[in-house]
């Protein structure tokens, strides 16, 4: 990934912006509905949660928390997590200082989170240690600005950190995409391009939606019954089976996951920008137990 790319890119798009087109389409059309987002209807105690795969300036992370998720997001550049995190800090002594009554302080709560905004490697999840599973994994133009490589190990990651019940979003260029092929070919890599200084891969729709739904991740029964535990440190990506395997003890059963689709499509009106409007390819999966 291109950290002097983004970092200057963040350096000149700071907060302040709309949430993007798709964070608002998977709020709306799958959050609210299949893992109760709506404020009315929840608790503290289950609280969803939602991990973003390069955050970039916060706008859609704010987003997805101002409305009542707990939203963790990674993004590889410093300097743009250390000011997302002081803008958080700032927003919330602003919050406290300000007088308001004790029913509205309450009703503020229930329907806003602070977010939490980590550096690091989205394609290393296993660094961030985490002690949970989300019932939402969200990614935005991130898949496209790395390997075929480091897609394959994030995507099995992916059902690995994701609820069982829970939700892959997704969006991503693909090979209609106008700019594929503009550029200086990526050696050893299939429709990844320098432009403009800046490296892109262009996803295949109809081979990524297979690669998805073609996922595996096996785990013992007790471990899923304490399903926000760290995932075993002994897991391993098979990558030639897409499968990925926990060490487990005893006579436990195996319970193995996939991904199915729920919603798939490349077309335009997805992300138009500054007057244009192209192509982008969508998927939104659920993990559920895999039939045999």
């Amino acid at each position: 990934m291109d950290k002097t790319y983004w970092r200057d890119f963040y350096s000149r798009h700071k907060i302040g912006v709309e949430p993007s087109l798709f964070a608002k389409f998977v709020y709306k059309s799958y959050l609210l509905e299949s893992i109760n987002c709506d404020t009315n209807k929840r608790t503290k105690s289950n609280t969803p949660s939602l991990l973003e795969l390069g955050c970039g300036n916060g706008r859609d992370s704010l987003y997805f928390a101002n409305n009542g998720i707990d939203t963790t997001a990674i993004d590889q550049v410093q300097e743009e997590i250390a000011f997302l995190n002081d803008y958080v800090e700032t927003q919330q002594d602003s919050k406290q200082n300000h007088t308001e009554s004790t029913q509205e302080a309450e009703q503020r709560s229930d329907s806003q989170n602070n977010p939490h905004f980590l550096c690091g490697d989205f394609t290393q999840l296993d660094s961030f240690s985490f002690q949970q599973q989300f019932d939402c994994i969200y990614s935005r133009f991130t898949l496209h600005s790395i390997s075929k490589a480091q897609q394959d190990k994030t995507l099995a990651d992916c059902l690995k950190y994701c609820k069982d019940g829970g939700i892959l979003a997704i969006e991503v260029r693909g090979e209609k995409n106008s700019l594929c092929g503009k550029g200086k070919a990526v050696e050893g890599e299939t429709n990844a391009f320098i432009y403009d200084n800046h490296y892109r891969r262009f996803l295949n729709f109809t081979q990524t939606l297979q690669e998805i739904e073609t996922l595996r991740f096996s785990s013992n029964n007790a471990m899923q019954e304490t399903i926000n535990q760290k995932a075993d440190d002994t897991s391993n990506t098979q990558a030639d089976t897409h499968t990925i395997t926990m060490g487990g003890g005893g006579g436990n059963m195996l319970i193995v996951y996939c991904f199915k689709t729920l919603y798939a499509m490349e077309n335009k009106g997805f992300a138009p920008f500054n007057g244009e409007d192209d192509y982008f390819i969508r998927i939104i999966a659920r993990k559920e137990r895999f039939k045999f």
